[in-house]
């Protein structure tokens, strides 16, 4: 199994990206878990399909694999999307751990 981080931002803003992906490292060293890849959205909505990292993301995360983001609305802003998501997914909301 693969473990990946994603992280967007809806304006250009590099700082908040990278805030994002510390979080991800954080909670990834943590679990002592290695990362497979890192995909970046900047400039994106949360509700647009079509974002260049995202779906590459897509394209290489297999049934079970690891996505790692730091709050729901980073990956997707639609519940169904997100609800899917999670289905096929091992998908890790930072922003709802406990």
């Amino acid at each position: 199994m693969c473990n990946f981080f994603y992280a967007r931002s809806a304006i250009k803003s590099q700082a908040d990206i990278e805030t994002q992906i510390q979080e991800c490292r954080k909670f990834a060293e943590h679990k002592d878990m290695n990362i497979d890849g890192v995909f970046m959205d900047e400039g994106f909505s949360g509700l647009d399909d079509s974002r260049p990292s995202y779906s590459k993301l897509l394209e290489s995360a297999k049934v079970g694999d690891t996505i790692i983001v730091s709050s729901a609305g980073s990956i997707h802003r639609d519940i169904l999307t997100l609800k899917a998501l999670e289905d096929k997914y091992n998908l890790n909301l930072l922003d709802r751990e406990g």
